[in-house]
């Protein structure tokens, strides 16, 4: 008798549910939807900014010392970019370091004094770039696909 067989009607169903809460194709699927659903979400951000430019320059905030369009721009630009690399696991981690450091701008350097309820929501976002920073795309994104041809070429090649 097997070992999954002496087990009663509950146990099975704690194992099976645990079983698959554990495997690698819901870890993965989960970062894909935690890639998409956050990307998605940064989208929204970026369009708001580009399809309200002209209204955001008379009161951006002006990180760092530079120019209102300058940092409106700046941020377009990692938000919409970094986004879509991130939907396709693409250069993950070095989208993550765009938007990691967009949103520690957002969050630490735009609002004088600083004041927890004003950076809720980049802080929220931060914290999700750097969990994904150190988990990585997964295996359902480009840079795996990547990896692994190029892990393959090298098995290839070592072979000759």
């Amino acid at each position: 008798m097997t070992e999954h067989s002496k087990l009663n009607g509950r146990d099975r169903l704690k194992e099976t549910i645990f079983s698959i809460m554990v495997s690698p194709k819901v870890t993965n699927g989960t970062l894909l939807f935690l890639r998409c659903f956050v990307s998605f979400m940064m989208l929204t951000h970026a369009f708001a900014k580009i399809s309200n430019f002209d209204t955001l320059l008379n009161f951006f905030p002006t990180p760092f010392g530079m120019s209102r369009a300058m940092a409106l721009s700046m941020i377009i630009v990692i938000e919409l970019g970094g986004s879509i690399l991130l939907i396709f696991g693409f250069g993950s981690r070095l989208a993550l370091l765009g938007l990691i450091a967009g949103m520690c701008t957002a969050a630490f350097f735009s609002f004088h004094p600083f004041e927890i309820s004003r950076s809720e929501l980049p802080m929220m976002y931060l914290g999700i770039y750097i969990t994904l920073f150190f988990t990585g795309a997964g295996k359902y994104s480009i840079d795996y696909f990547i990896v692994k041809m190029s892990c393959k070429r090298q098995t290839d090649i070592s072979i000759l």
